[in-house]
């Protein structure tokens, strides 16, 4: 539970709040269920109070989120010294959280997900030494989780992304001009390549909640294989760094350009025994990836320079894109000639045709939702009507009682003065 306060705002719309806020909102309905209602959170009257809150994040997902790798040794040497299944219940814990989903009709829709895991979570964080330690102990990198909505993730995907995300910002301040954060991103990426051939994919590793996970079966297929492939990763400080390239491959600033034409100068690639392309005693030529033969550095463009190790040469580049091209105008020749074409064109139609039809759908749709709105509408005033007019019947039924019983009031003072007067002789008697 976080320190909320929730009596410092007057309403809890879904404008009031910015992504990532502090504010929970089936917190705010476990606490104040009346005011969660009356200030209708994601929309008027929607009724929550069914969803249950959620878990805690566990103390190793928070050490592996930080990087605190002597905190997360001791959270799981403390579950080893139980017993290994106490172990592996930690070390492959995911906390289970709730999506709720508001729908147009006045009802909501929950969808329950597991969290990332600890190994999953320093991961995505580029926490390499945590990475390794926990997949030495046993973590299962096959088990996905779902941090937010429509995002579902194991180890190495998450991984992955973070390595695609820090070369799609190689070269920014919040990176460095080392590549920190790519070259952590990218042991992560090898740490969990290197392991996955020792996994088989668990049968409870779905992202969403059930209580398969109660118990961790699945194990690596050879656990000494496991250690030794992971051992054998380069450490960090093994790694030179790498320049800072982007998605492409080439590089992105003048400062990572030199560094890959430093590196590659420093390789065993230069001919009759020179270091550098203005020494003298003999000609500067580089390895073609392609052909595999040396050619001098004017048969490369400026492009294929940066590429370093990689680099093709003209001739090659030429001839691989004439090459490409020409198969590719030659299909599409034969399929202007041919019924291939014109089935084509009634593929294209078809396809035209069902859009329009799920345009009209949608409309559809649409219309239906706002039919029902308008009947839930009814239904409700004819609820309301309903109430009074049985407040109404009571009311006449409760007036008819005591008219009942004043009735009866009469009756017996008219029997007490009638049997007075026959007492008395007044009336006579028949």
């Amino acid at each position: 539970m976080s320190d909320y306060d929730y009596d410092s705002y007057d309403s809890y719309d879904d404008d009031g709040f910015m992504y990532g806020s502090d504010y929970d909102a089936v917190e705010h309905m476990t606490r104040d269920p009346v005011g969660f209602q009356m200030h209708g959170y994601g929309g008027f009257g929607y009724d929550t109070s069914h969803v249950p809150p959620d878990e805690v994040t566990s103390e190793l997902t928070r050490s592996a989120k930080e990087g605190d790798v002597a905190s997360a040794r001791m959270i799981v040497e403390k579950a080893a010294a139980v017993s290994d299944e106490k172990k592996n219940a930690v070390v492959n814990h995911a906390r289970r959280w709730t999506e709720v989903d508001y729908r147009m009709s006045g009802f909501t829709k929950e969808y329950e997900w597991f969290d990332l895991t600890a190994l999953a979570t320093a991961a995505s964080k580029g926490h390499h030494d945590i990475v390794q330690y926990l997949l030495e102990q046993g973590a299962d990198p096959t088990l996905k989780g779902c941090p937010w909505e429509d995002d579902h993730l194991n180890a190495l995907m998450a991984a992955e992304k973070l390595l695609q995300k820090s070369k799609n910002t190689a070269g920014s301040k919040s990176v460095g001009d080392d590549g920190l954060m790519l070259r952590c991103s990218q042991r992560c990426v090898d740490l969990l390549q290197a392991a996955k051939p020792f996994w088989k994919d668990a049968t409870y590793s779905s992202s969403q909640y059930s209580n398969k996970r109660e118990k961790f079966t699945n194990t690596p297929t050879d656990l000494e294989g496991l250690l030794r492939a992971v051992g054998s990763v380069p450490a960090m400080d093994e790694v030179p760094p790498r320049a800072i390239t982007s998605k492409r491959g080439a590089a992105k600033t003048k400062a990572g350009k030199k560094k890959i034409a430093a590196n590659y100068d420093s390789k065993e690639n230069i001919i009759n025994g020179t270091t550098s392309g203005n020494a003298a005693g003999g000609q500067h030529q580089r390895l073609c990836s392609r052909c595999n033969a040396y050619k001098p550095t004017g048969s490369y463009t400026k492009n294929q320079r940066a590429k370093g190790a990689a680099a093709k040469c003209k001739d090659c580049v030429n001839g691989l894109n004439a090459a490409q091209q020409q198969p590719k105008k030659k299909a599409q020749k034969k399929a202007r000639n041919s019924k291939d074409f014109e089935l084509a064109l009634k593929i294209d139609d078809d396809i035209e045709s069902i859009r329009e039809n799920a345009k009209y759908r949608i409309l559809e749709m649409r219309e239906n939702v706002a039919a029902v709105s308008r009947m839930r509408q009814c239904v409700q005033e004819h609820t309301k009507a309903s109430a009074s007019l049985l407040d109404v019947v009571e009311q006449l039924a409760s007036a008819t009682d005591r008219a009942q019983c004043a009735m009866k009031e009469m009756v017996r003072l008219a029997r007490e003065i009638e049997d007075d007067a026959l007492e008395e002789g007044v009336l006579p008697e028949f």
